[in-house]
């Protein structure tokens, strides 16, 4: 290479990594970080990194994809990514956690949620027990590179292929957050189908959709719900919550709010029958499209933005026509038991469906098992992994 072909590569390398910086300041408060800052280190998530690769993309003009982050998570190497303007990803794995050891044991395979991402699950990797490598599987499309799928038979099918260049043959480990669950759960089924040994099959807060759900499942999620809402201390709050907005606002409004408040509990004791609640959860957009508008949406929606709201709209319609048929084998719950906990009863929802059922309840809500509370049950899923390959070897 020329001296001035190389002096203008340092040019070009010094505005990208200047501009990076300024990123990294920008949403961390570092003041002038170093090559090796790293992203997640810093405290980074998935909307961290979004409003991250506005910035750089504003200043740069390179687009990078979300999932760029997880090859590419320091200054230097996030540099060296834009100049080589290497901006894909051939596969749905993240590393979420390198293998201490040679001997290790089989790695352990954590499954995205219903927005796609595995970058939540990170805290969760980061704290299982052992020296064995924890992989993400993320959703098909997160970068844009491929069309998401819409079926959870497709999701895992697609799925197993990846899952393959890093684990040829088992014993396999799977753990599916909540929507990811069920891909866990087909992924299982296609494996023992495909004469492959799953070790563990552990799902964290996740269930089947209300519409596949036998009619005590729906009357137990109702009389759960039921005793929700019949709390005096819940409908205290709420009044008391209300009528703090009232006196903020005009006559007619406070009138409108009142009016709404009323047809709401006209209609509450048929929602809940219905088991709405549940409906909402699974029509909902993931936690990501709310968090996003906090941020340019106009910019976001250009390209990551699209990304995530086709992902989590195939999600939705994936989870609301999968139809889970029988497991051979033992399948491992864990379900949130706190003040925000899904109303629905493991044994009913799954009892059938497996061979052997073991439930682990865990007092926290269905957002913060993974996050909050990720120490504790990523303590719970070591012990389930530990129990598994022990009843293997014996």
């Amino acid at each position: 290479m020329s001296i001035s072909l190389v002096a203008e590569y340092d040019s070009v390398r010094s505005t990208i990594l200047q501009a990076v910086k300024n990123a990294f300041t920008a949403e961390f408060g570092v003041e002038d970080p170093s090559d090796d800052d790293d992203f997640f280190e810093l405290g980074g998530d998935s909307m961290i990194a979004l409003s991250l690769f506005l910035n750089i993309e504003d200043a740069t003009g390179y687009t990078l994809p979300l999932t760029a982050i997880y090859d590419a998570s320091t200054v230097a190497r996030l540099t060296d990514r834009l100049l080589s303007k290497q901006t894909g990803r051939n596969t749905c794995l993240v590393e979420l956690r390198p293998t201490k050891s040679r001997n290790a044991g089989p790695p352990l395979f954590l499954l995205h949620g219903m927005g796609g991402s595995v970058m939540i699950l990170r805290d969760l990797a980061q704290r299982i027990g052992g020296t064995r490598a924890v992989w993400g599987i993320e959703a098909q499309g997160m970068d844009g590179a491929a069309p998401p799928l819409d079926r959870i038979e497709d999701m895992a099918e697609a799925h197993i292929a990846d899952l393959r260049a890093v684990a040829p043959r088992g014993p396999y480990l799977l753990a599916g957050y909540s929507f990811g669950g069920l891909v866990a759960f087909e992924m299982a089924r296609q494996f023992v189908q495909a004469g492959e040994e799953v070790a563990l099959l552990a799902l964290l807060d996740t269930f089947p959709h209300p519409g596949t759900w036998r009619l005590s499942c729906r009357l137990r999620a109702f009389s759960l719900q039921a005793g929700i809402y019949a709390s005096p201390k819940l409908w205290a709050g709420l009044a008391k919550r209300h009528f703090g907005k009232l006196q903020s606002r005009s006559p007619l409004a406070a009138a409108e709010h009142l009016a709404r408040g009323i047809a709401r509990a006209v209609t509450l004791p048929l929602d809940i029958m219905r088991t709405a609640w549940v409906h909402d959860f699974a029509g909902r957009a993931s936690i990501h499209r709310d968090m996003l508008t906090a941020l340019d949406a106009p910019a976001i929606a250009a390209t990551a933005y699209e990304n995530i709201d086709r992902v989590t709209t195939a999600a939705r319609s994936a989870f609301k026509t999968y139809v889970p048929t029988f497991y051979p084998g033992r399948l491992v719950v864990f379900r949130a038991t706190g003040q925000q906990a899904i109303p629905f009863e493991p044994k009913a929802l799954w009892g059938h469906l497996v061979q052997d059922l073991v439930v682990r309840e865990a007092l926290t809500d269905h957002q913060t098992l993974v996050r909050g509370d990720a120490a504790a049950t990523a303590a719970q899923l070591t012990a389930a992994i530990d129990e598994a390959l022990a009843r293997r070897a014996a």
